[in-house]
């Protein structure tokens, strides 16, 4: 795979076993005047720097045209956001514990998206 194929596929490793969507992200962008919140690492964004990526639903249901979609950091980047991106109201705390609650939930809410696309 091409690192752009990679960079645009959501593979989810938690269970042992790979499990990737592809991702298509919108043509169109928000407003950089806009705050954004991406939907998985939760890190706070200009509208630009966030984007619609959608997958199609596996089955039936995606050779009709179903998909499923969700706001993420435009660049994917969200795994290193996770770790290294400390909200100010948790910076009093271990950031190395916050890092890894924050890949912890992160992985959650992967693993959440990967299994809307399945139903």
């Amino acid at each position: 795979m091409t690192e752009q194929q990679v960079r645009r596929s959501l593979v989810d490793c938690a269970k042992g076993e790979a499990d990737s969507a592809a991702l298509r992200a919108a043509e169109s962008r928000m407003s950089a005047r806009r705050s954004v919140v991406c939907l998985l690492c939760r890190s706070t964004h200009s509208g630009d720097a966030v984007s619609l990526f959608t997958a199609r639903r596996a089955g039936a249901a995606g050779r009709n045209g179903d998909t499923v979609g969700t706001y993420v950091c435009a660049d994917l980047g969200c795994a290193a956001r996770a770790r290294t991106e400390i909200p100010p109201w948790l910076r009093d705390r271990d950031p190395v514990e916050v890092g890894e609650e924050r890949v912890a939930e992160l992985r959650e809410r992967v693993a959440e998206f990967v299994d809307a696309v399945r139903r």
